[in-house]
Formats: structure tokens, C-alpha cells, sequence
């Protein structure tokens, strides 16, 4: 059966990233997929180029913090039968060709309480693996952390986290999948990249860094 793919992504300014990371994702995706962008009031152009290319968007006029613009995907995605939902952060650039697609051959029918992503390049800590396995065809390294760059699991997961956690962000997440017997890791094959990396971000869009994060 052909599995039906969520993706959704977060924006909050910075448009030169923004225009990169929905051109890989396109790209490089091997898949259709339905894609929501939660927009948490940008006021660089974000969201008036969004609306021009035809993406579908929710616009927030201030910032709902990652939290709330999670939720608003998730009742976006509610009534479209999706199988598996992906967060793709708007600073990610997909480099492996097929890696949606592939991603979804991961996620067999009975497979539960895996989150997996690419391995993500340009970051400044790498999680420790704790193994090496094969889930589904496919080489996993399991770790006890994972980023929320890009995050793929089951429609499911995914609704039983909404409805559980009640900030939606990488400390807590972790916590939760550490709790409630998550398997989590990378795909060694598959490669993402945090987009100029970690420090050039901070050179290129300091106010960015500069304010404090909203969960």
C-alpha cells in the first residue's frame, strides 16, 4: 500500500532559507506528499512568497511558539488520512535523492514508536549511537536523542504526542520518547544539512539568535 506522506514545516522569517529548503524538499522528495507551512508572523516576505509560489500556508500574526504551530498542523492533517508525518524544519536542505520516498519504505505496517531521520550535517553535537540494527531493509543507528531538523513517524506517534506533551520541543520530546519506549536514530544513508551550518546561521540572521524561542 502506498502510504500517505504529511509533511510540515515552521517559518518564522528568514525566507533565503526558507526558498532553499522547499526547493530540495521538491527536488530531492521521490514522493507526493501534502505539505502545511505554519507561518508564525514573519515579516520579511516569508509569507506573501509562500502565498505567490502556492504553498499552502496557515498565518499566524505572532508567533504561536513551536507548540501551537505543531498543533495547527496536526488539525490540518487530521481529515487528509495521512500515514506518516514529517517535520521538516524551513532551514534544512534535503542532499540524498528519493529521501522521502525512502523514508516511508522505513515505516512497514507494523512497525510502532520509531522516529528516524537523515543524518544531519552542519550541527554542532552529533548523538552518541548507542547501536547499529537494521529496521525494515534499512541500517539505523539508534540513539538516545534525536533533533527536530527533520523528524519522520507514524500518523499515529504522532497524534498520541499532541495530545500528550504539552510543549512540543526537543528537550521534552526526547524525554517523552525516552519514557514511553520510542526507538529513535538516523539513517546512515540518507543525508540532510542544517542549512550554512550552526554558526554561519548566526551570521547571516543574528536578531534571529538573538531573541528568546517560543515552545
Amino acid at each position: 500500500m502506498n502510504k500517505k506522506i504529511g509533511i510540515f514545516s515552521i517559518t518564522l522569517d528568514r525566507l533565503y532559507y526558507t526558498y532553499h529548503c522547499l526547493k530540495a524538499l521538491k527536488d530531492k522528495a521521490g514522493i507526493s506528499y501534502e505539505h502545511i507551512i505554519v507561518d508564525n508572523g514573519s515579516t520579511d516576505g516569508t509569507y506573501e512568497w509562500l502565498k505567490e509560489e502556492g504553498f499552502q500556508v496557515i498565518r499566524n500574526n505572532e508567533n504561536r511558539g513551536i507548540t501551537g504551530a505543531t498543533k495547527q498542523a496536526y488539525d490540518w492533517f487530521k481529515s487528509r488520512h495521512i500515514d506518516i508525518v514529517i517535520k521538516v524544519d524551513p532551514d534544512c536542505e534535503i542532499l540524498t535523492p528519493d529521501t522521502i520516498s525512502k523514508i516511508a519504505e522505513v515505516f512497514t505496517d507494523d512497525l510502532k514508536k520509531l522516529i528516524v531521520s537523515p543524518v544531519v550535517k552542519g550541527i554542532d553535537t552529533v548523538p552518541e549511537i548507542v547501536k547499529t540494527k537494521k529496521v525494515a531493509s534499512f541500517e539505523f543507528n539508534e540513539t538516545q536523542h534525536i533533533g527536530g531538523i527533520f523528524r519522520a513517524m507514524k500518523f499515529e506517534d504522532f497524534t498520541e504526542l499532541v495530545s500528550k506533551c504539552k510543549v512540543l520541543n526537543d528537550k521534552t520530546l526526547n524525554e517523552y520518547f525516552r519514557q514511553n519506549g520510542f526507538q529513535v536514530g538516523y539513517l546512515p544513508t540518507f543525508e540532510v544539512k542544517h542549512f550554512e551550518t550552526t554558526k554561519g546561521q548566526e551570521k547571516r540572521y543574528p536578531r534571529y539568535f538573538s531573541k528568546k524561542y517560543i515552545y
